[in-house]
């Protein structure tokens, strides 16, 4: 995987799944954000198995496709430390690489096996930006 795409989007969409994370184990799967970029398209998801939130947005550039699971919270803490520039993030094996100009983190990631844990019905709307974000709560 490897995409390009505007810092505030990236950060303003981070943000938004954080409380939808799980808070007291780090290690669990729940708190990470799963993103997946497919077809000019990334997609974000994050649930604690109560409550999930996805987002998706077309404003990116999509070089190669794939998804990563990431912890949120140190996904997040990396992308506010950066300029308000285009971020590229690209997947080497099995490490999410954040760079923006001679910046670099690179962040252990997780197999994309939590897809399998997430949200079964999504709601969907359209905006002038095409970013939207959709939210389900568990039965």
């Amino acid at each position: 995987m490897k995409i390009s795409i505007s810092k505030k989007l990236l950060e303003s969409i981070l943000t938004k799944l954080q409380p939808f994370l799980e808070k007291r184990d780090l290690t669990e799967i729940t708190s990470h954000i799963y993103m997946e970029a497919k077809n000019d398209l990334v997609m974000l998801k994050a649930t604690d198995n109560e409550i999930g939130l996805i987002a998706k947005t077309d404003n990116v550039i999509v070089e190669y496709e794939g998804k990563i699971t990431a912890n949120g919270k140190k996904f997040l803490k990396i992308i506010q430390t950066l300029r308000d520039e285009d971020i590229i993030l690209e997947l080497i094996e099995d490490s999410l690489i954040i760079k923006q100009n001679k910046s670099k983190f690179s962040k252990i990631s997780k197999n994309s096996k939590w897809d399998k844990k997430i949200i079964i019905k999504l709601y969907e709307f359209n905006t002038e930006s095409k970013t939207y974000i959709t939210c389900n709560r568990y039965p």
